[in-house]
């Protein structure tokens, strides 16, 4: 089984792991029929399937796209003398040179794509766990443990590309939605951090616990205006998991081998 690392901040637990398979089964175990209940969050529910995320998430197509891509991949290439580095590196002129190395990044993007739909494959075929599906979903038995969002990053990505620049939701527009469907938070703290010229940043952390969910919204970044008048959206990063997937991570971090031992 694969090591998944995380890091822990105060109660708010913030971990980042690529999509991973850990221990599949050798025999295919389907999904078992539990239907999602209990609120959502941006339209999925804890318990729902690997095709209802998908199809909420707008590519509903995915993991046919996936099979018909493994399926129609040939064998990666071997190449002699330093494989894709001397594809970058190999002599020759600039024009050459230019053309090996899209060669040598389509041939690192096409392998990239072939490893996450096996992943994608083999959670919807054997029910082995897959982590940040989309970046957001993990599964586990084919079902949705975990989803992460990042509230506000549409208007950030927005803001980018337009003279128009706009707030994202505050903190507490994300907050107070998330108190009135799941009711009063469990915990309230108030990050405080100092950066390397003496400016201190406040980043609040709710979280809400019950007997099927814990939830987490910390505040990534307030809406602010810097000098000159640019407009800095904010963002929220929320998580809602199941209490057995908060406890397998609490467990990880327990039990992690101390760094200087």
């Amino acid at each position: 089984m694969r090591t998944i690392v995380v890091t822990v901040f105060c109660v708010c637990t913030s971990i980042s792991a690529a999509a991973q398979i850990t221990s599949p089964t050798l025999q295919a175990r389907p999904a078992p029929p539990v239907k999602p209940a209990g609120p959502t969050i941006k339209g999925h529910a804890l318990g729902e399937s690997i095709a209802e995320f998908l199809a909420v998430a707008g590519q509903p197509d995915l993991v046919s796209q996936c099979r018909s891509l493994v399926a129609s991949s040939p064998a990666p290439s071997k190449k002699k003398g330093g494989g894709a580095l001397n594809s970058v590196f190999g002599v020759g002129d600039a024009g050459r040179q230019f053309t090996r190395m899209q060669e040598a990044d389509k041939e690192r993007q096409d392998r990239t794509a072939r490893d996450g739909c096996s992943v994608l494959i083999s959670g919807v075929d054997t029910g082995a766990r897959i982590e940040k599906l989309l970046d957001e979903g993990t599964f586990e038995g084919a079902r949705l443990v975990r989803f992460d969002v990042r509230i506000g990053q549409d208007v950030m990505v927005r803001n980018m590309s337009s003279l128009e620049k706009q707030f994202g939701p505050s903190f507490d527009e994300v907050a107070g939605s998330l108190a009135q469907r799941f009711g009063k938070p469990q915990t309230e703290e108030d990050l405080a951090m100092q950066n390397g010229y003496g400016a201190v940043f406040h980043h609040r952390c709710w979280t809400w616990s019950s007997e099927s969910f814990f939830i987490r919204a910390y505040e990534s970044q307030p809406n602010a205006v810097r000098p000159g008048g640019d407009i800095v959206a904010a963002l929220t990063d929320v998580t809602i998991e199941t209490p057995e997937e908060r406890r397998r991570e609490i467990g990880q971090v327990t039990n992690r081998p101390n760094p200087i031992d």
